[in-house]
C-alpha cells in the first residue's frame, strides 16, 4: 500500500508540475508575443500619422491630431517642440506639462530620427509605452499607449486556462492511479518463495531471477560468513596484538592468546565471564570504563620492562552502547627509537651550538674592535676552522639521515676494496703527516658489488679515526683480502684503543670514547655512525678487538655474493 501511495504521489506530481510549467511557459510565451505586437501596433500608428502630418500645414497640426484622437481614443498623441516644449498632448493640459526635452525617446528622435522608452508616466499614473518620430520641420510628434491593455488580455484569458489546467489535472490524477494500481497487483501477489513460479508482465521476469539468485547467494554467503568467522578466530588467537571485546556489562566476548599470554590467563573458554575476574590492572579498567562513558581511550603500561599501548573504542550501534574492544600493542620498540630520536636532537642541538656560539664570540671581538690587527687572522682562521667543522657536522647528518632513511639510490657494481683504500690512503697521507702517524695499506686485489661512495667513506672514517686517535708516531694499517669466499678490509692502529665497555657504543651518534680531547680532535661525532649503516647496506659485520701491544683492531666482513646489481 505505501508503494502504491509513493508511486502515485511521484506520478501525480511529475504530470501536475509538468502541466504548471507549460502553462508557465505558454503563458509568458504569449504574453512577449501581445507586448512584442503592441508595441509594433504603436509604431505603425505613428508612421501613419508622421506621413499624414509632414502632408498638412504645420499650422494644422494641433487640428489634425485633435480629429484623430477622438477616432483612437486609446491612443496618446503629443507634439514636442526642438526645445522639448509641449504644444499638444491628447490627454493632459500641454499648458501645465514640464519639459520633455530630456525624455529618453525625445532625445533618440532628434538625434536618430525615431526613439522609444517603456516608463511610468507621473502624469497618467500607469506603465506606457512610448514612441516619438521626427517631422519633417524638426518637431516631435511622440504616440504613446499603455501597456495595461496586455495584462487585460492575459487576465480574460486566466478562466479559460484555469478550467483547463483543472480538467486536465484531474484526468492525470485519475490515469496515475490506474497506471499504479495496475502496476503494484502483481507485486503485491508475488510469491517469493518461489519467485520464478509467478506469472507477472515481462519487465518484472528480471527482478524474480534477480530474487532467485539473492535467495541462491545468501545461502552461499551465509556458509563463507560461517568460514570467515572460522577465519577471525584462528587470525584473532595468533595475531600479535592483543585483542579483548567486551559487552556493555563489562563481560568477555573475545580474548585472544595475547592478552592471555601478557597477563598469565589460563588459555580456555571464557565467554560472559567478568573481565575484573582475570585482569585486574587498574590502567586497563580504567580505559574500559572511560570507553563505555563514550570515550576512546588511550593509556600505556608496563610488563616485565616493556611498554605496551593501550587503545579502547566504544562499540555504537544506532545511538546504543553495545560493548568496548581494547587493543594492546607491544610500543617497546617505538618508544626505544623516540627515546634515540630525542637524544640524537639533544646532541644535534649542542654540537651545532658548539661552533655557532665560537664563531659569534670571534666574530663580536672583532666587530667591537677588542682584537689587535696582528691577532685578526688568527681569529679568521679560527672562525673558519668552526664554519668547516659545522660545515662536516651538517654533511655527515645528512648523509647519515639519507643512509637511515633508504634515500639513497643503492647502484650496485663490481668495486675494487684494494684500490679504494688506496685511493683513501693518499686522501690522507698530508693529515696523516701531519699527526705524525704512518698510514699503509696491504693485501691483495679484492672485487665484491657495492656502491663505491659509500664504501669509500666507510673505508676514510675508519683511517680518519684510527689517525685522530693515534699516538706520535704511530701507525694506521689497512689491509683488503679474500678469505674462504668472504671478503675483509682490516683497519689497524697504534692508538690510545677502546675499552671494552664502550666497544658497543662507538658506532653510536655523537658518542666519542675520549671525550677530554673531542674538541681538539675535531670531527663531528658522525663518523663511526656512517662506517655502521655503510657496511650494514652491504650487508657486512664489523668487528673490534684490542691489539696486544697497543691500539685497535677493526675488521670489516662482507659475504654478500648474493646481491643483484642495478
Amino acid at each position: 500500500m505505501i508503494m502504491k501511495k509513493s508511486i502515485l504521489k511521484s506520478m501525480s506530481v511529475i504530470v501536475i508540475l509538468s502541466i504548471v510549467i507549460s502553462c508557465f511557459l505558454i503563458g509568458f510565451a504569449m504574453y512577449t508575443q501581445f507586448y512584442d505586437g503592441m508595441k509594433n501596433e504603436v509604431r505603425k500608428e505613428a508612421a501613419y500619422v508622421e506621413e499624414a502630418m509632414n502632408a498638412v500645414s504645420e499650422n494644422n497640426y494641433v487640428d489634425y491630431l485633435k480629429k484623430l484622437d477622438r477616432k483612437l481614443r486609446n491612443t496618446r498623441f503629443t507634439l514636442i517642440e526642438k526645445d522639448g516644449t509641449v504644444v499638444y498632448d491628447s490627454r493632459e493640459d500641454f499648458k501645465n506639462m514640464e519639459n520633455h526635452g530630456k525624455r529618453p525617446e525625445v532625445i533618440d528622435a532628434l538625434k536618430n530620427g525615431s526613439g522609444e522608452a517603456v516608463r511610468f508616466s507621473e502624469t497618467l499614473k500607469e506603465q506606457n509605452f512610448y514612441y516619438a518620430l521626427m517631422l519633417q520641420n524638426g518637431k516631435i510628434m511622440r504616440v504613446a499607449t499603455t501597456t495595461h491593455s496586455v495584462f487585460v488580455t492575459m487576465k480574460n484569458m486566466i478562466p479559460a486556462v484555469v478550467i483547463i489546467l483543472i480538467i486536465v489535472m484531474l484526468l492525470a490524477v485519475i490515469m496515475a492511479n490506474y497506471e499504479t494500481e495496475k502496476l503494484v497487483k502483481p507485486i503485491n501477489e508475488l510469491d517469493l518463495e518461489h519467485p520464478l513460479e509467478n506469472e507477472v508482465y515481462d519487465e518484472l521476469s528480471p527482478l524474480l531471477k534477480r530474487i532467485y539468485r539473492q535467495n541462491q547467494l545468501i545461502a552461499t554467503q551465509i556458509n563463507e560468513i560461517r568460514h570467515k568467522q572460522g577465519e577471525l578466530s584462528v587470525i584473532t588467537e595468533n595475531m600479535k596484538e592483543g585483542l579483548l571485546v567486551l559487552d556493555n556489562r563489562e563481560r568477555i566476548i573475545s580474548i585472544n592468546n595475547t592478552v592471555m599470554n601478557l597477563f598469565n590467563i589460563e588459555k580456555k573458554e571464557y565467554a560472559n565471564v567478568h573481565i575484573l575476574s582475570l585482569i585486574r590492572n587498574n590502567t586497563i579498567y580504567n580505559a574500559i570504563q572511560d570507553c563505555l562513558n563514550g570515550n576512546v581511550a588511550e593509556a600505556v603500561i608496563q610488563i616485565e620492562d616493556k611498554d605496551f599501548s593501550i587503545i579502547g573504542s566504544p562499540v555504537i550501534t544506532d545511538g546504543e552502547l553495545r560493548g568496548v574492544i581494547i587493543l594492546v600493542i607491544d610500543v617497546t620498540e617505538k618508544y626505544k627509537n623516540e627515546k634515540m630520536r630525542k637524544e640524537f636532537s639533544a646532541n644535534v642541538s649542542h654540537e651545532l651550538k658548539t661552533p655557532l656560539m665560537s664563531i659569534s664570540g670571534y666574530a663580536e671581538l672583532i666587530k667591537s674592535n677588542m682584537v689587535k690587527a696582528q691577532d685578526i687572522p688568527d681569529f679568521a682562521g679560527r672562525i673558519y676552522n668552526e664554519a668547516q667543522r659545522l660545515s662536516n657536522l651538517v654533511e655527515d647528518i645528512i648523509r647519515l639521515s639519507q643512509l637511515d632513511e633508504e634515500e639513497m639510490v643503492m647502484q650496485f657494481e663490481d668495486i675494487d676494496l684494494f684500490e679504494i683504500a688506496e685511493e683513501v690512503c693518499k686522501q690522507l697521507a698530508n693529515y696523516a703527516k701531519n699527526a705524525n702517524v704512518e698510514l699503509k695499506v696491504m693485501g691483495e686485489k679484492v672485487i665484491m658489488p657495492g656502491v663505491r661512495q659509500i664504501m669509500k667513506e666507510v673505508i676514510y672514517n675508519l683511517c680518519d679515526n684510527s689517525i685522530k686517535y693515534n699516538v706520535p708516531k704511530g701507525s694506521v694499517t689497512i689491509n683488503v683480502y679474500n678469505k674462504e669466499g668472504s671478503d675483509y678490509i682490516e683497519v689497524t692502529d697504534t692508538g690510545i684503543g677502546i675499552p671494552e665497555s664502550e666497544r658497543e657504543r662507538i658506532f653510536e651518534r655523537f658518542y666519542r670514547v675520549d671525550k677530554s680531547h673531542s674538541k681538539e680532535t675535531g670531527g663531528t661525532g658522525l663518523g663511526l655512525s656512517i662506517v655502521k649503516h655503510g657496511v650494514l647496506m652491504h650487508h657486512g659485520k664489523i668487528t673490534v678487538s684490542d691489539v696486544e701491544t697497543g691500539g685497535t683492531h677493526i675488521v670489516l666482513c662482507f659475504n654478500n655474493r648474493d646481491i643483484e646489481y642495478n
